[in-house]
């Protein structure tokens, strides 16, 4: 049976290898006794594979060698897609890949999960044609930003107020967020829009609930101001960087709201407000400075106070603050099975992509599947007749 030859998914397989970040090469040199000519023969469907070596293959690359053998549903065309925006950092080609490859994981888990489960469709404000024409090529105007930031929270029906759980709000209206580990320590958190369906993947090695309150709210921003840029489009990487910046900014921090609470700007009031709002204090103080509350010179001695105070790494009540979840894929999986629509190993099939890889990708727990498959014992005991 090993030694039969067959004829397998050759897109399936080179994004499986892109999405652990390997060249032809070292999957290759991974998977023993193959060499690099195979493997592009693998990819371009010149030649079929023995089962044995698609088993190899499979293994290294952590999926189920079936998957290879199955027609592709619900795969992402990058040509059709926004670039990845990544916070905090450009990364190279390589790393790029290895994350298209994730959320193209991610999105075929909620395809599938589409299929049974009506879930919130995407409600953001529409942009004004010019504007957002200019601001693609020259940046957006701040005054704009402002508005478009408010008619969020309008849509949303967040007020004023301090937004209680960010992360529920984005997945309540249409966002579809993942926390994942990533080995790429720069990134606190990134973002791809494929027509009607945005999905956020934040970085769960870098943040603390400010900083990935911050994070989302900044993805946010690439989504509503960024989503008619394409792949191959050239654009200034520093400029929709900062302009993503401001949008988290103003939408976190209102000023008709966020304005009625600064009684002081003395540092320890400001930390009042960052346990308050739940933004850090460096973000209080560039907001301050934009709403005309304090100087320039003012800004630079708050910001060199913290320095003084090494709170710029780590800020006070940044371990204290819990960080933000939501049981949104724990409850739709549930939805299913406890409804009897399928049974887990049923799911897990129509996935494709492994239970590890679901775990990883969804942010469940590790044994968040074992207890759909507890069995039922028969009692030792009985009672007396």
């Amino acid at each position: 049976m090993d030694n039969y030859n067959v004829k397998i998914n050759s897109l399936r397989l080179r994004n499986a290898r892109l999405s652990k970040g390997y060249t032809m090469s070292e999957l290759a040199s991974k998977a023993g006794g193959l060499t690099r000519q195979a493997i592009s023969n693998y990819e371009l469907n010149k030649t079929n594979i023995s089962i044995k070596n698609l088993k190899k293959i499979a293994e290294v690359l952590e999926f189920p060698y079936e998957y290879f053998l199955k027609n592709s549903r619900y795969e992402l065309n990058q040509l059709n897609t926004s670039p990845i925006f990544f916070r905090s950092s450009r990364v190279d080609v390589r790393v790029e890949s290895i994350y298209f490859q994730k959320f193209n994981q991610f999105y075929k888990i909620y395809k599938e999960l589409e299929k049974y489960i009506d879930f919130p469709k995407l409600k953001l404000p529409r942009l004004d044609a010019k504007e957002e024409a200019v601001g693609l090529e020259r940046g957006y105007d701040k005054g704009y930003i402002d508005k478009i930031a408010e008619e969020t929270r309008e849509l949303w029906g967040l007020g004023k107020k301090p937004i209680n759980n960010l992360y529920d709000e984005m997945l309540r209206n249409g966002i579809l967020i993942s926390k994942i580990e990533t080995e790429h320590k720069g990134t606190d958190g990134f973002s791809l829009i494929s027509g009607e369906t945005s999905m956020v993947f934040i970085n769960t090695n870098r943040g603390n609930c400010v900083r990935d309150r911050f994070s989302l709210a900044h993805e946010l921003g690439h989504i509503i101001l960024h989503s008619s840029l394409e792949q191959e489009e050239k654009y200034d990487y520093k400029q929709i960087e900062e302009d993503a910046n401001y949008f988290a900014s103003t939408f976190l921090l209102p000023d008709e709201g966020f304005v009625k609470d600064i009684y002081s700007i003395d540092i320890s009031a400001l930390l009042e407000i960052k346990k308050k709002w739940k933004v850090s204090l460096a973000a209080i103080i560039m907001r301050l400075e934009y709403l005309n509350i304090i100087d320039e010179n003012q800004k630079r001695n708050m910001f060199i106070t913290l320095s003084r105070k090494g709170w710029r790494k780590k800020e006070p009540f940044d371990d204290e603050l819990e960080k933000e979840s939501s049981t949104f894929f724990e409850d739709a999986i549930e939805l299913l099975v406890n409804n009897d629509v399928l049974e887990i190993d049923e799911l897990i099939s129509e996935f494709e992509i492994g239970e590890r890889r679901v775990i990883d990708l969804l942010g469940l727990s590790d044994e968040f599947f074992q207890k759909y498959n507890k069995k039922p014992t028969t009692p030792i005991l009985k009672l007396v007749k």
